[in-house]
Formats: structure tokens, C-alpha cells, sequence
């Protein structure tokens, strides 16, 4: 990378570590946003949440909910920029409405121009993602907790490895990917807090159509795409090791979809929304 660093042409901007300052105050910006937004979601919500036998209970489901309320409107913003940045440029990829394709990624790398706010995207957006790792390890245990550990330590990786690498046209549409399914799973756990089981139901469904197509074909077909393109990394391990991060999380997808289905058929057997992949494994408590 050093090489690479002293071979750049003169007056271009090669990343550097310190950029990632931008990075910090995102993240200390969007937890006390999260704090603020939480509070005033979790009053907007109790009104709505399905009927508890205690008021312990009631405030964990109504704590659950106002969390993903806020990650409803971090999630749609993220992917409403992520468009905003991408839309235009010509490795943006026909799947995901573009007109592009994602083997032009690398035209021009490791020195290549980059779209507009594509670095401000990625480093501000990174900071959602270290401070949820760091929440993550601090907070309450969950059912899911070894997955989502592995799943936002590869996402910071491979945000901060992006960045550092100067990949950042492969990082924003892999965040892209990510982002847009995201916005359905927390509206699934908002609803199902509340007794409206058949919406519950109908957005169930249509995010596992939505998952299925971003996450589960899509990264697929990004990972191919940057295995055939071979960018230069600087060393085949570093390439290798990047494939294999993202395939960890092409993994976890399909995981997490075989999960959908077995949630989708206690439904049709027993017609329970009840969500049981991040229950909290401690006493009940307010979030």
C-alpha cells in the first residue's frame, strides 16, 4: 500500500487514517441522536404495543420498538444518500436500478475519481456502524448476539479496509445492499410489538422477497464481480482475505434467511408473530 501511496499522481488525494476523525464524530452524532430519538419513539410507541400481562414487559417491547423506529430513519437516510451518490455512476449495477456494471468498480484503481460524497457517505456512515459494535458488546445479551458480534465487526472492517484501500466505489454499493434490507427487518420489529399480526405478516413477506434479492443475490453477485475484476490489493492475501470477510457475510445472510422461513411456517402453524432471534437472554428490563 505504501507503494502504491508513493506512486499516486501528484495532487491526488490517497486515503489516509486520519480521515477517519470524520468518522468518530459521526459516530458520537449518532449515538446521542439515537439516545434522543429513542426516548421520545419509545412514548410515541407505548400507545401502540400489544397488550402485556406486567408494565416490565410493556417497556421492554415499547424500549424494542422505539430502537428500531430510530433505525427505521437511519436506514432510510442511509440508503436515500447511497442512491443519491450511486445512481449515476457506471458501475452502478442494473439490479439495483442503475444503469451501469459493477465490473467497472475498479476502472482506473487504484487512483480513480471518485463520485461526489461517496468519501463523506462512507466515512460518516461508518460511524453508525462503530458505535453499534460498541453498543453491541456493552449491551444487554441477546439470542443473537455471536451473530450480530460477527456481523458488525466484518462490517467495520471491511468499511475501514475499503476506505483505507481506496475500494470505496465496491464499499458504497455493498452498503447500499445492506442498508435497503435493513429498513424493513426494524419495521418488522416495530410491528411485531403491536397486535396488527397480518401486517406483520405482509411486510414479513415482502422483506424476505426484498433480503433475498439485495442480500442474498446481490452480495453474491458483487463478491463474483470483484473476484473477476482482481483488483490489486497489494498482495493476493489481502484480496483473498477481503472475498472471505464478505463471504462470512453472504453466510450469515443465508443464515439468517433459513431463520425467516422457520419464523414464516410457526406462523402458518401456530399464527405467532413472536419475535425470537434477538430475545433478550437477561431478567426482563427497560432498554
Amino acid at each position: 500500500m505504501r507503494k502504491i501511496q508513493a506512486e499516486a499522481p501528484k495532487d491526488y488525494e490517497f486515503p489516509s487514517i486520519w480521515d477517519f476523525r470524520m468518522t468518530a464524530v459521526s459516530g458520537i452524532v449518532f449515538t446521542i441522536s439515537q439516545i434522543v430519538l429513542r426516548k421520545v419513539c419509545y412514548f410515541l410507541f407505548q400507545p401502540f404495543c400489544k397488550a402485556c400481562p406486567t408494565e416490565e414487559e410493556k417497556a421492554l417491547r415499547s424500549g424494542k420498538a422505539a430502537y428500531n423506529m430510530f433505525k427505521i430513519i437511519h436506514f432510510t437516510g442511509a440508503t436515500v444518500w447511497g442512491y443519491y451518490v450511486l445512481i449515476d455512476q457506471p458501475y452502478f449495477p442494473k439490479f439495483l436500478g442503475g444503469h451501469g456494471d459493477l465490473i467497472h468498480m475498479f476502472d482506473g484503481y487504484p487512483y480513480q475519481t471518485h463520485a461526489y460524497q461517496l468519501k463523506e457517505c462512507l466515512l460518516i456512515l461508518m460511524g453508525y456502524h462503530v458505535g453499534s459494535l460498541i453498543n453491541h458488546g456493552i449491551g444487554a445479551r441477546r439470542t443473537d448476539f455471536l451473530e450480530m458480534a460477527l456481523h458488525h465487526s466484518v462490517s467495520v472492517f471491511l468499511y475501514g479496509g475499503s476506505y483505507l484501500y481506496n475500494a470505496w466505489e465496491i464499499a458504497g454499493v455493498i452498503a447500499l445492499i445492506h442498508d435497503i434490507a435493513d429498513i424493513t427487518t426494524s419495521m418488522i420489529k416495530v410491528i411485531a410489538e403491536t397486535d396488527y399480526k397480518y401486517t406483520t405478516v405482509g411486510i414479513f413477506l415482502f422483506h424476505m422477497g426484498l433480503w433475498g434479492y439485495t442480500r442474498n443475490y446481490g452480495l453474491y453477485h458483487a463478491i463474483c464481480k470483484i473476484w473477476e475484476a482482481q483488483p490489486d490489493f497489494g498482495t493476493a492475501f489481502n484480496l483473498q482475505m477481503y472475498v472471505f470477510l464478505l463471504s462470512c457475510l453472504l453466510l450469515l445472510h443465508y443464515w439468517w434467511y433459513y431463520l425467516f422461513l422457520k419464523h414464516l411456517w410457526k406462523f402458518i402453524k401456530k399464527g405467532s408473530t413472536e419475535n425470537t432471534m434477538d430475545k433478550v437472554q437477561t431478567d426482563v428490563k427497560k432498554v
